[in-house]
């Protein structure tokens, strides 16, 4: 069978990802929070570290909870809420995590298969997502886009007005 094939129908009969998004935070998951749970290596001890990096938060979370953790160790951990303002709250190690964050999961999902099947045309457009803006200046060239257009729909408005 040929790849395009194989893709399309693939594509075709493969679960939404929008149901990942709308199922429920419950035994009745479609995942377990032991299946989701990514796994790093601490490379050095935790007060170290300069940037906030998922597996450090979780490494600091066990610390307050009184396991130790020193450099080498591995940490599991779950994203909780990928897009909580507290970087604390955005992950928690799997140990103590009791819910997950379905809508980042489903986000790291549709990464890799744009990353792997974008060769073929696949976008997470076709899904019904919106296209993810490759950086942050690229997400604030859409912002200041939006802006200028409801400028000029402004400036159109008035100008209609004065007529």
């Amino acid at each position: 069978m040929r790849v395009e094939s194989w893709l399309g129908t693939a594509l075709a009969t493969a679960p939404s990802f929008p149901n990942i998004s709308r199922c429920a935070h419950s035994a009745t998951s479609i995942c377990s929070i032991r299946q989701l749970a990514v796994q790093k290596i601490l490379r050095m001890p935790v007060q170290r570290y300069r940037s906030l990096f998922p597996h450090v938060l979780a490494a600091m979370q066990l610390r307050e909870r009184g396991k130790p953790v020193k450099p080498g160790d591995p940490v599991e951990y779950v994203y909780v809420d990928g897009e909580h303002i507290n970087p604390m709250k955005r992950v928690a190690p799997t140990e103590i995590a009791e819910t997950y964050d379905t809508d980042k999961y489903a986000e790291m999902v549709l990464d890799v298969a744009e990353s792997i099947l974008g060769v073929f045309g696949f976008s997470r457009t076709q899904m019904g997502f919106q296209r993810r803006p490759r950086s942050f200046l690229e997400d604030l060239r859409g912002e200041r886009e939006k802006e200028i257009m409801l400028e000029l729909e402004s400036l159109q408005h008035e100008a209609q007005s004065v007529r």
